[in-house]
């Protein structure tokens, strides 16, 4: 018997990688959740990588963005197990929760704190039964109940510092798409930057922690350890503003 606990959210959640499932091969959504319709869908796989920057089992990226008017999906993309073809690659695997709004409030609107919630939860990993095209709803507290220990232990005061992250927040209010470069922890930068966006720039900033710029994700910031000439290049095409953080 289903029980309703009032301290917990059930939230949408779908799975974007490599299978040779059905009639379709390749990348495509091969598992959602049920409230996940159609149009939601075509979003989803739209904004899905197929490749992560790097190779190395370590490397995870964060990404948000807007699926619809009321609806914000939070994805982790890390790499899986070998691919089906046999090729020697490993599947990239995009593991997605989807939130309406109304169910933002409760942390403040601040997408990063539903990330580090969600882990905590064991939602947003692998391994994951994928064997049913269908997922249940995953279950997440109404409320942060996570703290944020990479504050107090990351935490960096210097006037350069300081003055980089309200230079772009200026920015993303402005609407313009900022690249930040030289984050050591872009998490904790992206946290800090929401932090200080009003409530509007909250509801659609959209942002990743690492994926490559593309015409397909059009990103308003990105976050990066470093960029070589290519995706400076790539920023640039796109009319995508460089900041480079202060060390």
């Amino acid at each position: 018997m289903l029980t309703y606990n009032a301290n917990m959210l059930s939230v949408e959640q779908a799975v974007y990688t490599s299978s040779e499932r059905g009639l379709t091969k390749g990348y495509q959504l091969v598992s959602k959740s049920a409230g996940i319709d159609g149009t939601m869908s075509q979003e989803l796989c739209r904004w899905a990588p197929t490749r992560l920057p790097n190779e190395s089992a370590e490397d995870w990226t964060l990404s948000c963005f807007r699926v619809s008017n009321e609806c914000v999906a939070i994805a982790r993309t890390t790499h899986g197990g070998p691919e089906y073809s046999g090729r020697g690659g490993t599947q990239v695997v995009t593991l997605i929760l989807v939130l309406r709004d109304v169910q933002l409030e409760g942390y403040g609107f601040n997408v990063v704190s539903v990330a580090r919630n969600s882990l905590a939860m064991g939602c947003l990993r692998l391994p994951l039964n994928l064997e049913f095209d269908q997922l249940p709803l995953a279950s997440l507290p109404k409320r942060s109940i996570v703290d944020n220990v990479d504050r107090a232990s990351d935490a960096i005061t210097s006037d350069e510092y300081e003055e980089a992250l309200d230079k772009i927040v200026s920015m993303v209010e402005a609407g313009r798409r900022v690249a930040v470069i030289g984050c050591v922890k872009a998490i904790v930068t992206a946290d800090r930057l929401i932090g200080r966006m009003s409530s509007t720039a909250r509801h659609r900033f959209s942002f990743t922690t690492g994926l490559e710029p593309s015409t397909r994700r059009p990103f308003q910031a990105h976050f990066f350890r470093e960029v070589d000439l290519r995706t400076r290049h790539l920023l640039q095409s796109q009319d995508i503003f460089c900041v480079n953080m202060p060390l």
